[in-house]
């Protein structure tokens, strides 16, 4: 099976260097590895130089430069994995990965569950990752359906994927953009879990948008994939709202701290006033997600 691998980035250079170390340790190495960045500043030391590497570049936003990478794949392309740029790899991640594509010829597209997802606040050392993931003993929950797909490590096989494509309306962080992809590639198959593939979800914070847009589309997307594109029921859009709405409402009360609920570092009141700017657009009849440029 000939393997796609897609990494996009903007503003880590450092970050995506561990990623990319990850990947040169695969037992299975990818049969192409496609780069897509916004400038040169985005690069690591040495990128250039790779024989390995297709560099491409784009206009930022991780839905746009992800269809960069789509029209870009070879033609020999049967599957792609698109990973964020802050993840450990197991060894064996790629080869479990095909195994697993090779005999489920029904799935469209898989998600693995990080064993660790943003440990230590998003500041764990790759070193003690990769120590994690080199001891970790727990057998993988058996597999199973998903809405969508988890945008940190997300799988499908490539033509399906080249024909959903990703919603470049869901603009910059693009909150739910995985969420969204995955409920439309289930069109041409299953789309689960598989932990079999082991990987850390490290999800460092440097160079993520503010917290005020974030709140933003924490309201406007789900309004958006459910009553513009129907990619979700209306159930998943109010479950989605409420929960970040009462999140953040709780912060400002004081409540999430003694139930520890939240993430010491998370700015709740900057996303509840970007909450309260969707609801007020939302309020004059204006479903737009692209509108959180302006905040």
């Amino acid at each position: 099976m000939f393997l796609s691998v897609v990494i996009v980035s903007k503003g880590r250079p450092t970050i995506l260097a561990g990623t990319l170390a990850s990947l040169d340790r695969q037992t299975r190495a990818p049969d192409e590895l496609l780069l897509v960045v916004t400038g040169e500043a985005d690069l690591p030391q040495g990128v250039r130089e790779r024989p390995d590497l297709r560099l491409l570049f784009s206009a930022p936003g991780i839905p746009r430069q992800r269809n960069h990478a789509l029209d870009h794949l070879s033609p020999q392309s049967e599957a792609v994995v698109f990973l964020d740029d802050d993840v450990e790899l197991a060894q064996d991640y790629l080869r479990r990965t095909e195994g697993f594509l090779v005999t489920h010829p029904g799935v469209a597209g898989f998600s693995a569950v990080p064993i660790l997802d943003r440990a230590e606040e998003g500041l764990l050392p790759r070193e003690r990752a990769r120590e994690v993931l080199r001891t970790w003993s727990a057998p993988p929950p058996p597999v199973r359906p998903r809405l969508g797909l988890y945008g940190c490590n997300m799988v499908a096989r490539t033509a399906p994927a080249q024909s959903t494509r990703f919603d470049e309306r869901l603009a910059l962080y693009a909150y739910l953009e995985d969420l969204d992809f995955g409920s439309r590639l289930s069109r041409w198959g299953q789309t689960v879990d598989y932990s079999g593939a082991r990987l850390i979800h490290l999800s460092t914070p440097s160079g993520r948008m503010s917290e005020t847009r974030l709140g933003f589309a924490q309201v406007m997307n789900p309004v958006y994939l459910w009553a513009s594109k129907r990619a979700i029921p209306g159930t998943e859009c109010l479950r989605l709202i409420g929960l970040s709405l009462g999140l953040n409402v709780l912060s400002l009360l004081g409540i999430d701290r003694r139930l520890r609920i939240t993430h010491a570092a998370t700015d709740r009141r900057e996303r509840l006033r970007g909450n309260l700017a969707a609801l007020r657009l939302l309020g004059r009849g204006v479903i737009d997600p692209a509108a959180v440029r302006d905040l």
